[in-house]
C-alpha cells in the first residue's frame, strides 16, 4: 500500500466515522425531542391531578366546617331546649 492509498484509507475510515456520529448526533436530538414532548405531556397531567385534588381538598375543608357549624348549632339547641 503506497502512502497516498495509505492516507486514502485514513480519510475514508474518518468520513465514514464522522457519517455515523452525525447520525448519531441526530438520532439523539430526535430522542430528546420526545423525551422533551414526553416529560412536558406528563407534567401537564399531573398540574391537573394536582389542581382536581387540590380542589377536592379545598371542598372537603368547607364541607367539614359547615359540619362543625351544624355541630355547633344542635349543641346550642339542645342545651336551649
Amino acid at each position: 500500500m503506497t502512502n497516498e492509498e495509505f492516507m486514502n484509507f485514513i480519510v475514508d475510515k474518518f468520513n465514514s466515522f464522522e457519517k455515523r456520529f452525525d447520525n448519531f448526533e441526530k438520532r439523539l436530538d430526535g430522542l430528546e425531542e420526545r423525551f422533551d414532548e414526553a416529560i412536558t405531556e406528563i407534567k401537564m397531567k399531573l398540574e391537573k391531578t394536582q389542581d382536581k385534588r387540590d380542589k377536592k381538598i379545598t371542598e372537603l375543608n368547607q364541607k367539614s366546617q359547615e359540619v362543625k357549624l351544624d355541630r355547633q348549632i344542635l349543641k346550642r339547641a339542645v342545651v336551649n331546649l
